[in-house]
């Protein structure tokens, strides 16, 4: 059974297989653990895991929804940039793993920073983006322990933000499925095709030929398609005014 929200998890089965990779996998902003996860069914497979939640009506359903499950362990404790290594080191996760699944709706940009700044090494990495903000704009919501999410269109990472964290902490970018880019940690000898910031967007996003219908709450972004980037960024930050101290964008 398929349970991610697109195609994640046949994505993920499928370089899993290529990496014979079969042990450890961390999923920060597990929600229920079943609505549009790409990581239940790792734990279906008796993977070791630690699912992290922060909302506490979601995370009751999460330890009930994975009762059967004896090698997942749990937290209820929020993530920040300042947190999260705290959280892994009281879960006694390794640091290398397989996989980790990151979204946060946020300030991800911080929280995986942090991750990997505290040598925590992933092999594969799958983590939400802004999709509808391509590069080479790089954008990020700044950390704020105040933050949640309230308006729909402002959250996130731009592809082009987590491509400065590829470069600082060498991984590089094997694919970007709608809203989520994976990323591949270039210390494991994978022997994968990997792509630039731009090509798997285009690929991933752009082009995707449902993109309008599918995430037709992005179309009132269309018009920065066809800017240069300067502009794009002035029609962003318009569009964003009223989160003017939130979020930094540059090229």
């Amino acid at each position: 059974m398929k349970y991610s929200h697109n195609n994640e998890q046949d994505y993920i089965d499928s370089i899993l297989k290529r990496l014979d990779l079969n042990n450890t996998y961390v999923d920060i902003g597990a929600s229920d653990g079943i609505e549009m996860s790409n990581t239940l069914f790792l734990a279906q497979r008796g993977w070791n895991g630690l699912c992290v939640e922060y909302n506490s009506s979601k995370y009751a359903s999460l330890v009930n929804n994975y009762k059967q499950f004896t090698k997942i362990k749990f937290s209820n404790e929020k993530v920040t940039p300042f947190s999260v290594c705290e959280i892994l080191r009281k879960t006694d996760n390794p640091k290398k793993f397989d996989v980790l699944n990151l979204d946060i709706d946020g300030y991800d940009y911080f929280v995986l920073e942090a991750l990997l700044r505290g040598e925590y090494r992933p092999t594969l990495i799958c983590a939400e983006i802004n999709e509808k903000i391509p590069p080479p704009i790089k954008f990020t919501v700044l950390y704020d322990d105040a933050y949640s999410w309230t308006d729909a269109p402002f959250f996130g990472q731009s592809i082009e933000q987590v491509q400065m964290l590829c470069t600082t902490y060498d991984y590089s970018i094997l694919n970007v499925e709608y809203n989520n880019v994976f990323l591949i940690d270039n210390k494991v000898d994978h022997k994968l095709s990997t792509m630039s910031s731009k090509e798997a967007w285009i690929q991933g996003y752009f082009n995707k030929p449902d993109r309008t219908t599918r995430f037709s709450f992005n179309n009132g972004f269309e018009p920065i398609y066809s800017m240069t980037p300067e502009d794009a960024i002035n029609f962003i930050n318009r569009a964003y005014g009223r989160h003017v101290g939130r979020y930094s964008i540059s090229l």
